[in-house]
């Protein structure tokens, strides 16, 4: 397993969405003594995890509208369910660090989107992030982060 070598030092910037970080913030990959690792420098402004509650929101819609659609009860609840999900997701919790990490890879691009991924439920893990909640976070990034990665030329 990894760790995260440091406290994590952020202020909020006045856009009231994204954050600097104060300090740089090291993550050795796959285990503490590992030589890979992953250094954010100070300076670096991230939005923590703020596509992926957008994602399920989304996804909780179009779950709605099929089961309207179609008629199925148990996908509208699932749909609603999710939007609700959606909406009580902070942008920080304990997969904040994790997010960061993740933030940094996809703007540098010094790894592969696949190994960017890995590497941020590598991280939920080591943060203890539940289950159920790491699989959703890390799906949401395999499905639909090539937005994301694209976006970052």
């Amino acid at each position: 397993m990894s760790s995260f070598t440091e406290e994590l030092e952020v202020t909020p910037l006045s856009n009231s969405k994204d954050w600097k970080l104060l300090k740089p913030f090291d993550y050795h990959v796959g285990s503490l003594e590992s030589d890979q690792v992953v250094t954010v420098p100070a300076g670096f402004v991230t939005d923590f995890a703020s596509i992926p509650g957008l994602l399920i929101a989304i996804l909780g819609l179009l779950g709605i509208a099929a089961g309207h659609y179609w008629g199925i009860i148990w996908l509208l609840l699932l749909g609603i369910l999710a939007v609700l999900a959606a909406a009580s997701l902070p942008r920080w919790g304990k997969y904040g660090k994790a997010a960061i990490i993740h933030d940094w890879l996809y703007h540098t691009k010094q790894l592969s989107r696949r190994m960017s991924d890995l590497i941020f439920l590598e991280g939920m893990e080591i943060l203890s992030v539940g289950y159920i909640e790491r699989t959703a976070l890390y799906r949401a990034v395999r499905w639909f982060g090539w937005l994301a990665w694209r976006r970052r030329k």
